[in-house]
């Protein structure tokens, strides 16, 4: 733990107004990317997507003619170079290099190089526009207690359900893992996201994948929590 009454007052409010700016930004964005790490003077921000290893880190603030200096790392470098960048920046330089790096990795989840790539987008949009989140603080606040623990008890009927089928997806069960591990720390949007991504995953899958999630989506209690999403696993059950 450090000690703050150890280092310059500049020193300290520069280091905070820097951190502050970037959980704002966060926030924002928290359908794209998370906090991983924000403690003694490092942060450290990855991208939403489990299989990625897009990260933005910032770290050993340095003091010099009355600048902070950061050890900044990012991931990737830019749009032609995927090894990491990797350089001191002054601290009024951090946000600026945030806002560009997201603006990759929201570059990044546009590309879509197969068809199957345009299907599953589809999916996901289709899923995303029916769930009805309109919250005005749902950029800024998690689910209720209640809601992420109705959350918890779908992925854990989702999973089961998956480990019944006859060929069991792997990738589905990792999903559902991992969203459940993150929920306390997911804003609602960006919890609707992670769950559409989950929803049109299984969708591309198949109907007696998708038939299975409904039935573990079908107590009323689920139904509250996932609103708008159960009614969008049924009416894409119908068109099929």
């Amino acid at each position: 733990m450090i000690n703050p009454k150890e280092y310059p007052l500049a020193y300290l409010q520069t280091i905070q107004s820097v951190f502050t700016q970037i959980r704002s930004i966060v926030e924002k964005h928290s359908s794209l990317i998370k906090i991983e790490k924000d403690h003694d003077f490092e942060m450290k921000i990855v991208d939403m997507d489990p299989a990625s290893t897009f990260e933005f880190c910032i770290s050993k603030p340095e003091y010099k003619q009355n600048k902070v200096l950061f050890l900044l790392r990012r991931i990737p470098h830019n749009t032609t170079n995927l090894e990491p960048q990797k350089g001191q920046m002054f601290a009024d330089q951090i946000t600026r290099h945030l806002q560009a790096w997201i603006g990759l990795i929201r570059q990044y989840n546009n590309v879509q190089i197969s068809p199957e790539d345009s299907i599953l987008k589809a999916y996901e949009d289709e899923f995303f526009d029916n769930f009805k989140l309109v919250d005005e603080d749902a950029n800024e606040k998690p689910f209720s207690l209640e809601k992420q623990l109705m959350l918890t008890e779908f992925l854990d009927s989702a999973v089961v359900a998956l480990k019944n089928q006859e060929i069991i997806k792997e990738d589905l069960i990792t999903e559902a893992v991992v969203i459940k591990e993150d929920l306390p720390n997911l804003t609602k949007q960006a919890t609707v996201k992670r769950l559409s991504h989950f929803f049109a995953l299984a969708r591309k899958e198949g109907l007696d994948i998708l038939k299975a999630f409904y039935v573990a989506a079908k107590n009323e209690l689920i139904k509250q929590a996932l609103s708008g999403g159960v009614q969008w696993i049924k009416g894409a059950l119908e068109s099929i």
